[in-house]
């Protein structure tokens, strides 16, 4: 069989597989936890779960599943051009099978081989391993916990051989939203030297919408933003996500997509979604209190450092005299999952990121840490 490792495509036979939170089907092989009994907050998807709406009218509409989905997924577009006030043209939107599809589709259609591609550490791993995989060299700019992950020094890695730059904001696993103005002092250094910048807001929707730059993509050509219905709006098994650019960015991308890329399901129930303000308003006015509570508790124990977040999940680092292997295994058998950071790019394994849930499985947690703290401190 060495022949085909010999013929395939060496991008792809070199490729490692990034590592993500809510593999709770793999943690459950491994121990003898039942995982229905698990609390995961490896994960950082709403706790509300889909917007009932959306869960109605997907129940409504079954019975298109016999036939092929709208191709080009245009009604949702439209929507999501209501959604944004139509500030945005359904023309500069493109949707995809979740953000995985488009995180990998624009690096096929942007990225040569031995482009360059700036990419601040630590973030979300598949921005690299998509670069890879289209024979790209991603260059990391690595952020210091020291001064919160900030990016205000990204732009003095901005060398002449750079084609693309990929941001996350509010940042995975940081949990930092940085200021609008300095992002587009970048996207503005970044079009004067012919670089696109890819922004991945696939956790804004938990922010402050002022922070969002999808009405930038009218000034800046060369910006594309990536947005998301698995976090905020907790459609994650069905996979579906979009990003929005100039028409002419769109039109190229369209020409890479697969057809039939978004089932009809994934575009009923992401329809749906964006009509349901009640939800909505509801997610933000509850994840603003818990998320104030995680903060405010997990501040309180001497052993960890928490860092700010305006988002969905919060990063928080053990102190040295606390051993992170320990601390988990002592919160799974509590049954509790949350995600070691130690695959990120930048961080070790004492660094820890939980998702932000209701009431009562925070309380949970916080009582446990604080249990465990007591046990190792």
């Amino acid at each position: 069989m060495e022949f085909i490792y010999k013929f395939c495509n060496p991008n792809i036979r070199d490729l490692e597989r990034p590592l993500h939170g809510g593999n709770i089907f793999e943690k459950y092989s491994k121990t003898l936890i039942e995982w229905k009994d698990l609390i995961d907050f490896s994960t950082n998807i709403n706790p509300l779960g889909p917007s009932k709406e959306a869960l109605n009218a997907i129940q409504n509409n079954l019975w298109q599943i016999s036939y092929y989905p709208e191709t080009t997924s245009q009604l949702l577009r439209e929507e999501i051009s209501i959604f944004f006030n139509k500030q945005i043209s359904p023309e500069s939107v493109i949707v995809c099978s979740g953000l995985t599809e488009l995180i990998n589709l624009t690096a096929e259609v942007l990225i040569r081989p031995n482009n360059e591609v700036l990419i601040p550490v630590p973030t979300y791993g598949e921005y690299s391993w998509a670069v890879e995989k289209f024979g790209g060299r991603p260059m990391f700019h690595f952020l210091k916990a020291q001064e919160n992950f900030c990016m205000d020094k990204l732009i003095e890695s901005i060398s002449p051989n750079i084609r693309v730059i990929y941001l996350c904001n509010p940042n995975n696993p940081t949990a930092r939203l940085e200021n609008p103005k300095l992002l587009k002092e970048i996207i503005e250094y970044a079009n004067k030297n012919k670089i696109f910048v890819l922004v991945d807001e696939a956790f804004i929707d938990f922010c402050d919408s002022k922070s969002s730059l999808v009405i930038q993509i009218n000034n800046h050509p060369n910006l594309i933003v990536f947005r998301s219905f698995t976090k905020f709006f907790a459609l994650t098994g069905l996979r579906i996500g979009y990003g929005l650019a100039n028409k002419e960015i769109i039109k190229l991308l369209m020409k890479g997509i697969l057809s039939w890329n978004v089932n009809c399901l994934a575009q009923i129930g992401a329809i749906n979604s964006l009509r349901d303000q009640n939800y909505i308003q509801n997610t933000l006015k509850i994840m603003n209190k818990e998320r104030e509570y995680l903060l405010n508790s997990l501040k309180n124990f001497k052993n960890i450092r928490v860092f700010p977040s305006a988002t969905s999940y919060i990063l928080f680092q053990l102190n040295p005299e606390i051993e992170p292997r320990v601390f988990e295994e002592k919160l799974m058998q509590n049954r509790i999952m949350v995600r070691n950071c130690g695959s990120f790019k930048g961080l070790d394994n004492s660094f820890f990121r939980i998702g932000i849930k209701k009431r009562a499985d925070n309380e949970k947690l916080i009582n446990i840490i604080r249990k465990i703290l007591d046990e190792e401190g």
